[in-house]
Protein backbone atom coordinates (compact mmCIF):
# COMPACT_ATOMS: atom_id res chain seq x y z
CA UNK A 1 0.00 0.00 0.00
CA UNK A 2 2.74 2.45 0.95
CA UNK A 3 6.41 2.74 0.29
CA UNK A 4 8.53 4.07 3.14
CA UNK A 5 11.00 6.83 2.41
CA UNK A 6 14.10 7.20 4.54
CA UNK A 7 13.22 10.63 5.83
CA UNK A 8 12.26 11.27 9.41
CA UNK A 9 12.14 14.06 11.94
CA UNK A 10 12.95 13.10 15.50
CA UNK A 11 13.02 15.23 18.62
CA UNK A 12 15.60 14.07 21.13
CA UNK A 13 13.54 14.89 24.22
CA UNK A 14 10.48 13.07 22.90
CA UNK A 15 10.87 9.48 21.75
CA UNK A 16 8.35 9.82 18.93
CA UNK A 17 9.60 10.33 15.36
CA UNK A 18 7.76 11.49 12.24
CA UNK A 19 8.24 9.40 9.11
CA UNK A 20 7.07 9.87 5.54
CA UNK A 21 5.32 7.17 3.52
CA UNK A 22 4.80 7.39 -0.22
CA UNK A 23 1.39 6.28 -1.47
CA UNK A 24 -0.32 6.19 -4.82
CA UNK A 25 -1.56 9.53 -5.99
CA UNK A 26 -5.16 10.23 -4.85
CA UNK A 27 -4.88 7.53 -2.14
CA UNK A 28 -3.31 9.66 0.58
CA UNK A 29 -6.45 9.78 2.75
CA UNK A 30 -6.95 6.01 2.42
CA UNK A 31 -3.38 5.45 3.61
CA UNK A 32 -3.93 7.85 6.54
CA UNK A 33 -7.10 5.94 7.50
CA UNK A 34 -5.11 2.69 7.36
CA UNK A 35 -2.49 4.10 9.75
CA UNK A 36 -5.24 5.37 12.06
CA UNK A 37 -6.85 1.90 12.15
CA UNK A 38 -3.46 0.46 13.12
CA UNK A 39 -3.26 2.93 16.02
CA UNK A 40 -0.59 5.14 14.43
CA UNK A 41 -0.93 8.91 14.43
CA UNK A 42 -0.93 10.11 10.80
CA UNK A 43 -1.25 13.43 9.00
CA UNK A 44 -1.99 14.48 5.43
CA UNK A 45 -1.56 18.23 4.82
CA UNK A 46 -4.61 19.32 2.85
CA UNK A 47 -6.73 22.25 1.76
CA UNK A 48 -10.22 22.76 0.35
CA UNK A 49 -10.60 23.54 -3.33
CA UNK A 50 -13.71 24.44 -5.31
CA UNK A 51 -14.30 22.16 -8.30
CA UNK A 52 -16.80 23.17 -10.92
CA UNK A 53 -18.81 20.80 -13.10
CA UNK A 54 -21.50 21.71 -15.59
CA UNK A 55 -24.30 21.18 -13.07
CA UNK A 56 -22.72 21.95 -9.67
CA UNK A 57 -19.83 23.37 -7.69
CA UNK A 58 -18.32 21.33 -4.83
CA UNK A 59 -15.67 21.94 -2.20
CA UNK A 60 -13.20 19.05 -2.24
CA UNK A 61 -10.47 18.24 0.27
CA UNK A 62 -7.20 17.99 -1.70
CA UNK A 63 -3.79 16.88 -0.38
CA UNK A 64 -1.25 19.71 -0.37
CA UNK A 65 1.61 17.28 -1.03
CA UNK A 66 0.43 14.68 -3.50
CA UNK A 67 1.42 11.09 -2.76
CA UNK A 68 2.81 11.52 0.76
CA UNK A 69 1.49 10.63 4.23
CA UNK A 70 3.27 11.62 7.44
CA UNK A 71 3.03 9.33 10.44
CA UNK A 72 4.40 9.35 13.97
CA UNK A 73 5.73 6.32 15.80
CA UNK A 74 8.29 5.50 18.46
CA UNK A 75 9.94 2.73 16.43
CA UNK A 76 9.71 1.77 12.81
CA UNK A 77 7.83 -1.48 12.20
CA UNK A 78 7.99 -2.47 8.54
CA UNK A 79 5.26 -5.11 8.94
CA UNK A 80 2.61 -2.36 9.24
CA UNK A 81 3.49 -0.78 5.92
Amino acid sequence: MCCLLFFYICKKNIHMCWFVAYSKSRNEFKAANYFDKCGINSYVPSYEEKREWSDRIKKIKVPAISGYVFFETDKLDYSLI
